[in-house]
């Protein structure tokens, strides 16, 4: 993690991710950047991915804003960015509870195995469909994007799924850690 989760860096994520203050994801870009280099992610990264939102929380706020920062970073770093690691689980909101409860409604939210289509949202009237297949994460360092490592849940969560699906090893890179 780039930085403790609170003041400044708090107040904008909570404006990016809740307001809407999209403008806002350069700062957070440049933060996550930051990190990457100094901890020369760079030679030990074969492709990149982030935490998904579940399709109702992607339709409702519109963008993913793990997504959006691991494709400027994977832009940058010139490294390919993965898609298909799916939110199954519709988990409600995390900020809303306790360490234990997150870490229980982690448990198997996501998919990322056997060639399974699910549909991600409906922008315009057209469905937008991600396929998963575990062909993309063999053999491959994986580098997972988020913005806030709170408990451990949705990462750990996360990287079981990659590394059960053939990824040599999935590191985590967030702008912000809780204390």
């Amino acid at each position: 993690s780039a930085v403790v989760y609170q003041g400044a860096i708090k107040d904008l994520l909570y404006d990016y991710k809740y307001r809407g203050r999209r403008s806002v994801v350069y700062t957070l870009f440049d933060l996550l950047r930051r990190i990457y280099a100094r901890e020369r992610l760079l030679q030990q990264t074969d492709g990149m991915t982030y935490v998904p939102l579940h399709a109702g929380r992607l339709q409702e706020r519109g963008f993913n804003q793990a997504e959006e920062l691991a494709r400027m970073l994977a832009k940058w770093a010139n490294k390919p960015l993965l898609h298909g690691l799916i939110r199954q689980t519709a988990t409600g909101k995390l900020s809303k509870m306790g360490r234990w409860e997150r870490l229980a409604s982690m448990q198997g939210a996501f998919h990322a195995g056997k060639r399974t289509a699910f549909t991600r949202w409906t922008w315009l009237g057209r469905e937008m469909t991600v396929f998963s297949d575990h062909a993309i994460w063999k053999g491959r360092r994986i580098l997972l994007i988020d913005d806030v490592y709170t408990t451990g849940g949705t990462v750990n969560d996360c990287a079981r799924e990659l590394l059960a699906t053939g990824a040599s090893s999935v590191r985590v890179l967030t702008i912000a850690r809780a204390v």
